[in-house]
């Protein structure tokens, strides 16, 4: 330990990091608010790499987190003409990254095992994310549209090359892994944490970034060479197959794709075959829905972002508790059952032309059978059926509620994401407590 003094160590971040926002602030007046953003970016992380060696305790770098995470909320939104943080949130598009940029170091710097794994999620995400931006900014021609914005070919390709870069090299400096095992793990973090990288909206990648590299990280350091190739061949078929399927529907945007890739991938990986199953099958149902239907919908963003990182965080706590992973299958097939419902809802509106309040219960009959039907395989294969008239029972109750609001006019496309989501919640709270009663 450099510093054995917290205080010390405290004043010496206050002060390194006065400098970095008074140059940025510089850069920012000569030249654009994004390549003063970028500065501070990249050299922030950089001298986030000395904390193990001059911050004892953690709850020291907590404080410190919290503060300027606070520190920085409030002049995002009460902007000064003289700020020193004008260089980072005078930007006009929506980002929160700047706030969650200090916890992201903060939860790194906890759930590292070893301190190159520290050290490798805080450089791909001071250099991969930063020189990605610059490059595809100035020479991106190959554009990818990611929702109401869009990234570059070009930037992406800088994004993968830095990355596996960044991984590669502090491996076969500090680990005593093998060569090809490097080669291997730099080459599925770097795939993996680009497609991340690619779906991530209003500047969450601050943190999914680094958490995503730190995980795969040590989920990925004690695999062998043939299991590490395993899961490559696995991750090309998953991508593979999923863009075969709904590469040319109208249901599922280029970054729905991409997020289904990730939670397939992730589902395959750390959890069992009937997490996997459950998941592939309902793609399954929504490609032939999607292909039977010709429904134009792009399938809401919001849904699709919530239903992909609650199945990773399940994922990751099955991988860390694998004790609870029958359990935890429920809801897990709570959330993915509902937003199947959500793209049935949207079907038999299309087909049917629900519209008067006299229909609520017609229609609430129709999609719980068509559910009933649609999820009996998956109660068979899991060998749960015993559970499915509980399970038919919550869900004729909240496919009512959902009906009732869709008929009293709320306007869903401003409050769709709020109310569902609520009712997933809802719909996974009695799902579990119900169980486990019945357990």
């Amino acid at each position: 330990m450099l510093i054995k003094n917290d205080l010390l160590a405290s004043v010496l971040i206050f002060s390194i990091l006065f400098i970095i926002f008074f140059i940025g602030k510089i850069i920012y007046k000569r030249f654009d608010v994004e390549l003063s953003r970028k500065f501070v970016h990249i050299f922030s992380s950089l001298f986030a790499l000395s904390f193990p060696f001059i911050i004892s305790n953690h709850l020291t770098l907590l404080f410190l987190s919290i503060f300027f995470s606070i520190f920085i909320f409030i002049f995002k939104f009460y902007k000064n003409k003289d700020s020193l943080l004008k260089s980072v949130v005078d930007i006009d598009r929506k980002t929160i990254g700047e706030i969650l940029f200090p916890m992201s170091i903060y939860l790194v710097f906890i759930f590292s095992k070893e301190y190159y794994f520290y050290l490798i999620s805080l450089l791909v995400l001071a250099l991969s994310d930063a020189l990605a931006a610059i490059i595809g900014k100035k020479y991106g021609k190959i554009k990818i549209p990611i929702e109401q914005d869009f990234k570059t070919l070009e930037g992406s390709l800088t994004f993968f090359i830095i990355t596996f870069l960044a991984v590669k090299i502090p491996l076969i400096l500090f680990s005593n892994f093998h060569l090809l095992n490097i080669i291997l793990i730099s080459f599925i973090i770097a795939i993996l944490i680009t497609m991340l990288e690619l779906i991530s909206i209003y500047g969450t990648d601050n943190i999914f970034i680094p958490l995503g590299v730190l995980f795969l990280l040590q989920r990925l350091s004690n695999l062998d060479v043939n299991y590490l190739i395993y899961l490559i061949l696995s991750l090309f078929i998953i991508t593979f197959i999923t863009f075969i399927l709904f590469y040319n529907t109208k249901i599922i945007t280029i970054s729905g794709i991409i997020v289904m890739i990730i939670v397939n991938y992730t589902c395959f990986a750390l959890t069992n075959i009937y997490y996997f199953f459950t998941l592939f099958y309902f793609e399954i149902i929504f490609f032939l829905i999607a292909f039977v239907s010709k429904l134009n919908y792009k399938y809401d963003v919001n849904s699709v972002i919530f239903t992909t990182f609650f199945s990773i965080i399940i994922s990751f706590f099955i991988h860390f508790n694998y004790s609870l992973i029958n359990e935890i299958f429920f809801i897990f097939l709570s959330v993915i059952s509902w937003q199947a419902i959500f793209i049935f809802n949207y079907l038999f509106n299309y087909l049917f032309n629900y519209s008067k309040k006299l229909d609520i219960l017609k229609r609430t009959l129709n999609l719980l059978g068509f559910f009933t039907i649609v999820i009996f395989p998956v109660f068979i294969v899991s060998n749960i059926l015993n559970y499915l008239p509980l399970f038919l029972i919550i869900t004729l109750f909240l496919i009512m509620l959902d009906s009732f609001i869709e008929f009293r006019k709320i306007n869903l496309e401003k409050h769709r994401f709020f109310i569902r989501n609520i009712l997933i919640f809802f719909g996974v709270i009695l799902y579990y407590l119900f169980i486990n009663l019945k357990l």
